[in-house]
């Protein structure tokens, strides 16, 4: 037996997934690589700063400082996260029992709601 529950609709009355999801998804795969950018540029200051690299190509200015590429990677990272996450909902789950008798437990019941 197949149990499913139908949390929201999407995509008009055709039952298809938004665009916009799908544009969050394709954004949140372009930032990934971005941020990896910002990551090597920010080890790479650092190591400048220890003199463990040669020199930085950014030598003054607000974007010379290592903290200031940690800080966009970390967040273009969340971002691309919080992109990829809400392009990936599902709109429906689907629960496989045994037999008729079986029952779903339900999250609220965990919670003590």
């Amino acid at each position: 037996m197949v149990v499913r529950i139908r949390l929201a609709r999407e995509g008009g009355n055709r039952g298809e997934p938004s665009q916009g999801r799908a544009a969050f998804a394709v954004l949140a795969a372009l930032l990934q690589p971005a941020a990896v950018m910002a990551g090597v540029l920010a080890f790479w200051r650092f190591g400048a700063d220890l003199q463990w690299t040669s020199e930085f190509a950014i030598s003054n200015g607000f974007l010379s400082h290592w903290q200031v590429w940690a800080a966009i990677f970390a967040g273009l990272e969340f971002l691309a996260i919080g992109l990829n996450r809400t392009g990936r909902k599902s709109t429906s789950i689907e629960v496989e029992a045994s037999d008729s008798s079986a029952t779903v437990p339900s999250p609220l019941a965990k919670s003590g709601l």
